[in-house]
């Protein structure tokens, strides 16, 4: 979160207005967005005949992921074509990540078709270097896979990194990683099942981070009757594709029971890899999902032009309440992604008249969202995610291209721009009393008359002063509104510690962005700048810890982004990994950065430790109390601490 507000704020000596220089320019939703038409009642029936599967997979591993791709290549050769089932891949594979051959084939660089057999590979035609993310690529594949291999089911599976609603893909051998917008998505399975006079897809799966979104289930429902995908940022493993051998020893496999059987796979393999904490995997039916839009739509009306002050900021706190996927310390780098149900939920808890739009939405989830797993930090998932930014200026204009959720554009709008604003949340003063505590200092800002009424966001950042007047934000954590009326406070506590990194004789401090669950669970999230060499251009990348409520580390993985979409990092030699930490300049300038001092630049491929340390004697260790309104309007209270 980028630190902004009413007032500015003084810190040291040159620091005024500081944190008030933070404000991305503001990109507003379609004012006007074209309303759909809403659906009619559902008559599409699922075949129950089908005694065939043809199992396509477009495998886009032109790029970091390729390790992950033979490796999920492997699991499918354990099981192999047979008889009324073959599994048929198109894949791109890279230079530089694995130099490794795959069964009878040396290692290769282009785009191949390839069958699997049992144990093995046979390869059908190499295409030499394919555009993946190019959708007349995807069409050409879907024509010639579902005319070579005729069958009476099929399931189309994308896999790469994924990006929720944005895309999927990312070909490292084009010029900018092109992926696959959902309007290219659209336009190339449109395309490719005209070529072959295919009527559906049984199956149409992303194994891909973040691609079980209300979004992506509204654009893939007229190609298909089931959506299988994730909510979340997928483990590197995958999908564990040994479930197919339910094809294998019975072609007639309904699409519902292969679902099942690759969601439980997934589950047992993520346990056995000990990634499980945070994964989600929901198969959806397309055909369900009419209900579901109604719902949506009945919720989205609750928020008219002109919602008081009141409604909004109850809005405010329970989107803020909401299970989030793919958060980041940088805002900017965020999915903001938020469960739908679990949404629906929350707003309830804090507007009661969103009671009926709650049950509404639930009931049409239990519908639509016919099987699904989660993992312990996700316990909250529903099956699908919703878009629904915090404020404004993180608002993506392209969303205004999606025409299947008009309805939902047209409700950010409302909620961006024409709620009535209410009070802007204040301190009494700028300076914010510390007091010692047994678990260190904590930070108290008295608010101004009727503040608490309108905070939607309450959160500590601190670090410490530089002697060039410049300010080091090592991390963040939640702040919390105590009292009421005239004798109402935020505060936090922080123990003048920071988070240290390091692996031989480097080290550096990394920022620590902290959030608990209401189970006493805590996720640890570290940014990283990830370069693939010392002169390459720098990739966002995310450490990911999850710690039981006992302070046991239940998962600690990496993930890295690429052109928007993400997948778990897999390092390739000489790669290296910088921690970053938000600096504010002495005019107000805020970046993540790398800090200046210490060796730390991080071999990725080798582990890298993990401390907690107190600041040295005498640093100027500085606290920031930020709160914000349900459009992200606030102030902030500051106090420094000389460490003892």
């Amino acid at each position: 979160m980028m630190l902004r507000g009413r007032n500015g704020l003084a810190i040291a000596l040159a620091l005024t207005c500081a944190l008030a220089a933070c404000k991305e320019e503001e990109t507003e939703p379609n004012p006007e967005p074209t309303r759909p038409t809403s659906p009619g009642p559902e008559t599409r029936a699922h075949p129950s005949a089908g005694r065939s599967w043809t199992f396509l997979v477009y495998m886009v591993a032109d790029n970091n992921l390729e390790p992950a791709a033979l490796n999920d290549i492997i699991e499918m050769a354990a099981v192999g074509s047979g008889t009324d089932f073959n599994i048929v891949l198109q894949i791109d594979r890279a230079q530089g990540y694995d130099e490794s051959g795959l069964g009878p084939l040396p290692n290769w660089t282009s785009t191949k078709r390839l069958r699997v057999t049992p144990g093995g590979l046979e390869e059908l035609e190499d295409l030499g270097e394919l555009n993946m993310g190019a959708p007349q690529t995807l069409a050409d594949f879907i024509t010639w896979g579902a005319k070579t291999y005729p069958a009476d089911r099929y399931a189309l599976v994308f896999w790469d990194h994924g990006g929720a609603w944005p895309g999927f893909g990312g070909d490292d051998s084009t010029q900018d990683g092109d992926l696959l917008s959902i309007a290219e998505l659209k336009a190339g399975i449109q395309a490719g099942m005209g070529g072959a006079s295919l009527q559906q897809f049984a199956l149409i799966g992303y194994d891909a981070c973040l691609m079980s979104t209300y979004e992506v289930a509204l654009a893939m429902r007229p190609f298909g009757e089931y959506l299988l995908a994730s909510e979340e940022l997928e483990p590197g493993h995958g999908w564990d594709y040994r479930a197919l051998q339910v094809l294998n020893q019975d072609p007639s496999t309904s699409p519902l029971t292969l679902g099942q059987q690759l969601i439980q796979g997934f589950q047992t393999q993520a346990q056995v890899e000990e990634t499980s904490a945070n994964i989600t995997l929901a198969l959806t039916d397309l055909y369900a999902l009419d209900d579901l839009v109604l719902a949506v739509d009945q919720l989205a009306a609750l928020f008219p032009a002109g919602t008081s002050a009141t409604t909004a900021t109850a809005f405010g706190r329970g989107r803020e309440a909401t299970l989030k996927f793919n958060e980041s310390p940088d805002p900017s780098q965020s999915s903001h992604m938020v469960d739908l149900g679990h949404l629906s939920e929350q707003l309830a808890a804090h507007a009661l008249e969103a009671g009926p739009a709650r049950d509404s939405i639930q009931a049409a989830l239990a519908k639509a969202v016919v099987a699904r797993t989660n993992g312990p930090r996700t316990a909250s998932a529903t099956g699908l995610s919703i878009y629904f930014p915090p404020r404004l200026n993180y608002y993506r204009a392209d969303y205004a291209a999606l025409t299947e959720v008009a309805t939902w554009r047209d409700f950010l709008t409302r909620y961006f721009r024409e709620g009535a604003p209410g009070v802007i949340p204040t301190f009494l003063q700028e300076t914010a009393e510390v007091l010692q505590t047994p678990d260190g200092f904590t930070f108290r800002g008295q608010l101004s008359s009727g503040a608490a009424e309108f905070i939607t966001v309450a959160r500590l950042y601190h670090g410490y002063a530089r002697a060039d007047n410049s300010l080091v934000v090592l991390g963040d954590r939640p702040a919390f509104v105590v009292g009421s009326g005239d004798q109402a406070y935020v505060e936090s506590t922080w123990n003048l510690t920071a988070l240290k990194l390091t692996q031989g004789v480097k080290s550096g401090y990394a920022y620590l962005s902290l959030e608990a669950d209401t189970s006493g669970a805590i996720s640890a999230i570290i940014p990283f700048a990830y370069l693939e060499s010392p002169s390459a251009q720098a990739q966002y990348a995310l450490r990911v810890l999850l710690i039981d409520p006992g302070g046991n580390v239940t998962q600690d993985t990496f993930y890295v982004e690429s052109q928007g979409v993400f997948g778990e990092l897999f390092p390739v030699p000489g790669a290296i990994l910088l921690p970053l930490v938000q600096i504010f300049d002495a005019n107000g300038n805020a970046t993540f950065d790398v800090l200046t001092e210490g060796d730390a630049a991080f071999d990725a491929t080798l582990p890298i430790s993990l401390g907690v340390e107190s600041l040295s004697t005498g640093t100027n260790a500085f606290g920031i109390l930020a709160i914000e309104d349900y459009r992200g309007e606030g102030d902030q209270a500051y106090n420094i601490v000389v460490v003892p």
